[in-house]
């Protein structure tokens, strides 16, 4: 507030009138107030009091002087120069706002008034004390999560800004990035792991996203699960080195392999198809190689590379302790060599060569009729004068006229009656027998038998495995079964009555052939 003076004569005495205006500056009261010396003669001055009137008169922007003679007009009268420059000169010497001034009453009493600075003004906005950054709103500090022009920022409860904060609220984590703003829709990489915060800031816990193509998984802990397997559903699902999910893929670990298909779920215990070949996955998902499988009645076997054999000749080569051959048709479809005996059921005491000929044939699956296979096989009479390639001597019932059985040449012209396939090997030793039967193919061969060890090998046998580790063949003798005889030195009694099935040391085979041999492709 400030006082201004004016001078008048009332009767014969000077009187002051002080006038008050109120000045109200924006959020603050200013008020300055100033005592004046009126001089009535050279050695009496006269002290003026000014009255601050309470808050009523104040809102009146007036104080009044109360005078004895209230009812009496109050004539104003010009104070003379000198008085207009004493209070001139006063309000010079005080020209400062927010300074404590003293107001003396009537009585001598001082009032001691405070008002506030003239440019104390409501902050706001973004400010920073003690180097920590705040921000104004309505002169009040933010707290909490608050939206400022479009960016998300944390205040904690003295309002300070966080920055490079994480922020766990409502069952949720988010992050507040190095310059404080919220991580929103982004990645965040720490402690050797990643992780998402979506586009509401939140952490993505437990939950998939899906962009350039992938799909990637987030774990209970919002980090990425990288190199690693999640299992839901009922499948099981990997997410390679770079988090992305293997979708349509092949994934090799502890010496197998897994597929994992379109859909990321692990191929288990079934079957996969590319590339013209077929390969079975394992319940466990591991592919199967080099490994049986038996179903629906039948037996199949996948290879080495996991390819499912079909139209081929193979042999395991010791797989579940199996050395013998094999032949899967093209179905996958594996068919054996199946044993057939010149003594049941069709009875040819004299017809090694068809039975063992009817042996080669069903690895094949080709089974012609046992009785004509063996009967119709070409016969002569006589010597032997048409050497490895004439035909039988004898009745092969009743051996009358025996001479010899059939030779490989016309043997195996015989059996291409039949398949195509089956050839004259002669000229073999039990070397090269061994890569053959290695390879998938039987080998019919010719020797001696349980009744004849002397000097013509007439008596055809069948070898359809072999055993590198001891060198040793598996060979089926057809000479057995008359009269339930199928065992060991139960026909002949010599050193060649080893049973219809036996496994035979390579130096006991060598010993009794001389390179005649046959064999099917």
């Amino acid at each position: 507030m400030k006082q201004h003076y004016k001078m008048f004569k009332k009767g014969k005495n000077w009187c002051c009138m002080a006038i008050a205006t109120l000045s109200v500056a924006v959020g603050a009261l200013s008020i300055s107030q100033h005592n004046v010396n009126a001089d009535t003669t050279e050695t009496e001055a006269s002290s003026i009091s000014t009255n601050v009137e309470n808050t009523q008169n104040l809102s009146e922007n007036t104080v009044s002087l109360t005078t004895s003679a209230q009812n009496q007009d109050l004539q104003t009268k010009t104070a003379d120069a000198s008085t207009t420059q004493n209070i001139n000169k006063t309000q010079d010497q005080n020209p400062q706002a927010g300074v404590q001034t003293q107001a003396r009453s009537s009585a001598g009493n001082y009032i001691v008034v405070s008002p506030k600075a003239e440019n104390s003004t409501s902050q706001s906005g973004w400010q920073t004390e003690n180097g920590n950054s705040y921000y104004y709103r309505d002169g009040q500090k933010l707290i909490g999560q608050q939206n400022i022009n479009g960016k998300d920022y944390y205040f904690n409860d003295q309002g300070q800004q966080q920055k490079d904060y994480f922020l766990n609220q409502n069952n949720h984590t988010y992050y507040f990035q190095s310059d404080g703003t919220r991580l929103d829709d982004g990645f965040y990489n720490n402690w050797g792991h990643t992780y998402y915060f979506q586009a509401d800031g939140s952490r993505l816990d437990d939950g998939f996203y899906n962009n350039w193509g992938h799909t990637y998984y987030f774990q209970a802990d919002g980090s990425r699960l990288d190199d690693g397997f999640y299992n839901n559903w009922g499948h099981t699902y990997y997410f390679q080195a770079d988090g992305s999910r293997l979708d349509d893929g092949f994934y090799n670990n502890w010496g197998h392999t897994y597929y994992f298909q379109a859909d990321g779920s692990r191929l288990d215990d079934g079957f996969y198809n590319n590339w013209g070949h077929t390969y079975y996955f394992g319940s466990d998902g591991a592919r199967w190689d080099n490994r049986w499988y038996n179903n629906w009645g039948n037996k199949y076997y996948f290879g080495s590379d996991g390819a499912l054999l079909t139209n081929s000749f193979f042999n395991t080569l010791g797989v579940n302790g199996d050395y013998d051959v094999h032949w899967s048709n093209e179905s996958g479809v594996v068919n054996d060599v199946h044993y057939f005996s010149q003594y049941t059921p069709v009875f040819a005491p004299w017809g090694c060569a068809g039975a063992s000929l009817a042996m080669l044939l069903s690895i094949k699956n080709v089974y012609p009729n046992l009785y004509d296979l063996i009967h119709n096989e070409p016969n002569v009479y006589g010597s032997r004068n048409q050497g490895w390639n004439g035909g039988q001597s004898g009745d092969v019932t009743t051996g009358s006229g025996f001479d010899h059985v059939i030779q490989p040449n016309a043997l195996s012209n015989y059996g291409k009656q039949f398949y195509s396939g089956i050839n004259d090997i002669s000229y073999v030793n039990t070397s090269k027998i061994a890569q053959i039967i290695q390879s998938g193919h039987p080998v019919l061969y010719y020797g001696w038998s349980a009744y004849d060890a002397g000097g013509n090998r007439n008596h055809c046998k069948v070898i359809f495995g072999y055993n590198s580790h001891n060198n040793t063949f598996h060979v089926y003798d057809p000479l057995y079964g008359y009269k339930g005889r199928w065992n060991a030195h139960s026909t002949g009694g010599n050193a060649y009555d080893l049973g219809y099935n036996a496994w035979v040391p390579a130096w006991h085979i060598q010993s009794e052939m001389s390179g005649q041999a046959v064999s099917i492709y």
